[in-house]
């Protein structure tokens, strides 16, 4: 009983030990599946990309490193990795990668490969946030953040786990970033002006080699000084100081200062200054563009001279220049008036110019302001006796001009010659009109001189606004986009109206050089058709080009043609708001060469058509007028041809278009 109580006892002890074992093992089972299904899930939906390197032989880690890196590169394969990781290098799959081995990634001939792998050995098989730099399956360059594991038994590596996160894009913002960078370095540092950031109290926190070659200072001695400590004169730091206030205003002028140099020399600044403002918009400083205009200034000044001497000649040139008002009153006459007639300049004026005529003279002399004041004629002369005060009569010649402002008469204006030694002697007469030709010659130099003066500073502000543009266009708002190019098309328009100037001053002074030479008309104008077929693509008008003829070969001076047809064709453009415009080339006759330009557009009316080749003349004139323009283009056009011997013809209707016909004369063979 005893035997069978003791087997029975250790029955039931055996079945709990069992039981216990079965239930502990399930629990394990479940644990295990548990685990493997969050590795599996981890794997599937991971965005970094995870893998796994085992080798077809494991690689003692006694070896030196290189030793070591040439057995991985022969041994070690991807043997497990996710799609995530699978497509960072260019594959659809994880199953598409398995088997490859490293080198199709981290290229053997590729001394960062070796770098790389070197450093993750030297680390003991352990790597953490560490880039490299690999290649994907169509040889793309990539950049990955890595974490690498290896696992080591008996001395040898046998297996590699590692996630890795794509930075390629992260690396491609920041080379794009230092690109941009040195991009903006190069232009400040290339730039014609000097460059300064100062803070409100006007400290240096920035200048450029411009700066420095200006001024004197090295970039490192400025940087930190007080900018008017360095480079003003003690009373103009005021100046200064009320500029950086204007700036918390969030306001930008431009304003002139005469500066000093390291060495005590002064010079002329042009500052156009602008708020500096930091990341979150506040106003922190001045970002100022300093112009050294000292070779300006000093042109400046001898201008102001030059207008000196010119008041002075005024002043005592030896005939009267006289004004009058719109009903031909003296509003002034110079000294050389009270010279000729005895007459004050305070008893002049305010009085007709007619009252100091001879009696049988006022008549005629009548008739000049008339025909001038009230008939618009540009200009008249006329030869009277005019009264001296203490008796007697001088013969003189009274030259009358149109004066107008804004477009609206304001008087005449004109000299009043002593021709009474002429009447007795030709020779003064040929004197008298000497100085009359050298006067318009002078006037002509003059506007030349001004137009350079003009052009220079406009042609740098074209230029720096389309570098600020091409640079920052992407960092600007839409608004200030607009503004930009509304600056490029005003500055545009601006240089022709100055190369119009220039280009008549030329001619009118004589200084032009004509360069006749055999010339292609239809190549000629088929480079022109080219230049104005996209504007006049934008207007939507079709542009033909017609060469009927099989050789159009003329002798003529190749700038001006090639100005007088851009004149044409820009007008027929402008003019032209739908329809057509066509060039043809054909044979004028009597050896001569035609050239059409026909247009559907607006039109001249019949009564301008005279006055369509006059300068400064428009048949729309005022700030009402629908189109751009200064009444320059057709005249020097005129010019043009008259310089290549040719002729111009005009047949327009208004509403219906216009026909330029330019005759042009064959090369003679």
């Amino acid at each position: 009983v005893k035997g069978f109580i003791f087997i029975l006892v250790t029955s039931v002890i055996i079945y709990f030990i069992f039981r216990s074992y079965s239930i502990k093992l399930n629990q394990f089972k479940y644990e295990v599946k548990k685990t493997s299904n969050l590795y599996k899930a981890l794997m599937e939906q991971s965005t970094e990309g995870v893998f796994r390197l085992d080798f077809n032989k494991p690689v003692p880690v006694s070896l030196p490193p290189d030793e070591q890196i040439k057995l991985i590169y022969k041994y070690a394969f991807f043997a497990e990795c996710n799609d995530a990781m699978a497509k960072m290098y260019g594959f659809t799959n994880a199953k598409e990668m398995l088997g490859v081995k490293p080198d199709a990634f981290l290229p053997v001939s590729d001394p960062n490969s070796a770098e790389y792998l070197k450093t993750f050995i030297q680390g003991n098989y352990r790597m953490i946030d560490v880039e490299s730099h690999e290649n994907d399956k169509s040889g793309n360059t990539k950049y990955f953040l890595n974490n690498l594991l290896g696992i080591i038994e008996d001395g040898n590596v046998i297996r590699i786990w590692g996630a890795q996160r794509d930075i390629s894009k992260i690396k491609e913002a920041e080379e794009a970033k230092r690109e941009s960078e040195t991009l903006y370095k190069t232009v400040v540092e290339s730039m014609a002006e000097g460059l300064l950031i100062t803070d409100i109290d006007d400290k240096i926190l920035f200048a450029n080699k411009r700066m420095s070659e200006i001024t004197g200072y090295p970039v490192n001695e400025m940087i930190g000084k007080k900018g008017y400590d360095i480079l003003l004169e003690p009373k103009d730091r005021k100046i200064i100081l009320e500029k950086n206030k204007l700036r918390l205003n969030n306001s930008s002028d431009t304003y002139e200062i005469q500066m000093r140099k390291k060495d005590g020399t002064k010079w002329w600044s042009r500052i156009s200054g602008t708020p500096f403002k930091s990341s979150k918009g506040e106003v922190i400083g001045t970002l100022g563009v300093l112009n050294d205009i000292t070779e300006f200034k000093r042109a400046q000044k001898l201008v102001r001279e030059s207008e000196d001497r010119y008041r002075s000649v005024v002043e005592q040139v030896n005939e009267v220049i006289y004004q009058t008002d719109s009903v031909g009153k003296f509003i002034f006459v110079n000294n050389f008036w009270t010279q000729l007639t005895e007459y004050k300049i305070n008893e002049t004026i305010g009085r007709p110019l007619i009252d100091f005529v001879n009696g049988e003279d006022q008549k005629l002399i009548y008739n000049v302001i008339n025909s001038v004041i009230f008939h618009k004629k540009e200009s008249a002369k006329a030869e009277a006796k005019i009264k001296i005060k203490s008796g007697g009569l001088k013969w003189v010649e009274i030259n009358a001009h149109l004066t107008r402002e804004n477009n609206k008469i304001i008087g005449i204006s004109g000299t009043i010659n002593d021709i009474h030694e002429r009447k007795l002697a030709d020779a003064e007469l040929v004197k008298a009109k000497e100085r009359a030709e050298e006067s318009d010659r002078l006037k002509s130099v003059f506007l030349a001189q001004v137009s350079h003066e003009v052009r220079t500073p406009l042609n740098v502000v074209l230029n720096y606004n389309s570098i600020i543009s091409d640079v920052i266009q992407e960092k600007l708002p839409g608004e200030l986009d607009s503004e930009l190019k509304a600056i490029d098309n005003g500055g545009k328009r601006l240089l022709r109206t100055i190369d119009l100037i220039l280009n008549m001053s030329l001619i009118q002074t004589g200084n032009y050089n004509v360069n006749l030479e055999k010339i292609d008309l239809k190549d000629l104008l088929t480079r022109l058709v080219n230049e104005f077929s996209s504007l006049a693509k934008e207007k939507q008008i079709e542009l033909k080009f017609s060469p009927n003829l099989q050789e159009s070969f003329i002798l003529g001076d190749e700038y001006t043609l090639a100005q007088t047809f851009q004149n044409l064709l820009d007008n027929a453009i402008k003019y032209t708001e739908k329809g057509s415009i066509e060039i043809k080339i054909s044979d004028g006759g009597n050896e001569k060469i035609s050239v059409d330009i026909i247009d559907t557009g607006i039109g001249i009316s019949e009564k301008y058509i005279p006055n369509l080749f006059k300068p400064f003349s428009q048949e729309e004139e005022g700030y009402s007028r629908k189109f751009e323009g200064n009444g320059l283009g057709l005249a020097l056009t005129k010019k043009y041809i008259e310089l290549n011997n040719a002729e111009i013809k005009v047949n327009s209707k208004k509403g219906e278009g216009s026909v330029f016909t330019i005759l042009l004369n064959k090369l003679k063979q």
